[in-house]
């Protein structure tokens, strides 16, 4: 019933992720990779963004990325 009602493309659903709707009427929901300090889930840091083309556009440099990866102080989730 939602994909008669909302064209066919990619939308942002809040800060949790995306839903594209497909032509045939699929919906396919991505969640967004987000970075998080230890012990605190609260103060999640987005990897990625789209645009509104949903082309994807990196949050942290690879570098940046690296960093906070290896000094064990952020995790993906």
């Amino acid at each position: 019933m939602v994909a008669q009602m909302v064209r066919p493309g990619i939308y942002s659903v809040g800060n949790e992720g995306y839903a594209q709707i497909h032509d045939n009427g699929d919906i396919q929901i991505f969640s967004i990779p987000s970075l998080s300090p230890e012990g605190d889930t609260g103060k999640l840091l987005p990897a990625f963004k789209m645009d509104s083309s949903g082309k994807v556009i990196p949050q942290f440099s690879k570098d940046e990325m690296r960093k906070l990866l290896k000094d064990e102080k952020y995790y993906i989730l």
